[in-house]
């Protein structure tokens, strides 16, 4: 599997959806906790900065969404430029070319930098030692 971790996003967005998302202890079955690493769950590695996130909420469609994938990504690969997590968006019911009317908006608002080859996924560079308001070069 090459060192990737297999998460159930599938599980997590029907708990989301049917309400369940409600943070309890996980147990051992005897009563006790589990360790941390049997209960590791997906989540954002690291905080996004806020005004980052408020500018890509402001944008139409599903821009957030993908921009909380896009970060999730980012906290797991830790990586200068990424490609949109599938399996993420697709948790987040977002279709593909709602995929890509979002990186266009977070793109255009300078959230994002996105290159774009045919044929291939775009790749993504986050944008976040800038702030949102400063115009694109």
């Amino acid at each position: 599997m090459n060192g990737e971790r297999e998460y159930n996003f599938g599980a997590v967005a029907e708990q989301a959806v049917s309400g369940a998302c409600v943070p309890r202890p996980a147990t051992n079955g005897r009563g006790g906790t589990q360790h941390r690493a049997q209960r590791m769950r997906p989540y954002l590695g690291g905080a996004p900065p806020l005004d980052w996130l408020i500018a890509a909420a402001q944008l139409p469609g599903c821009a957030m969404q993908v921009a909380v994938a896009l970060a999730f990504e980012f906290g797991v690969l830790r990586a200068r430029e990424l490609v949109p997590p599938k399996r993420v968006l697709s948790a987040m019911r977002v279709s593909r070319d709602a995929e890509t009317r979002a990186l266009k908006n977070l793109e255009m608002a300078g959230l994002i930098l996105v290159s774009r080859k045919t044929g291939r996924r775009p790749r993504v560079a986050l944008l976040w030692d800038r702030s949102p308001a400063e115009p694109r070069e």
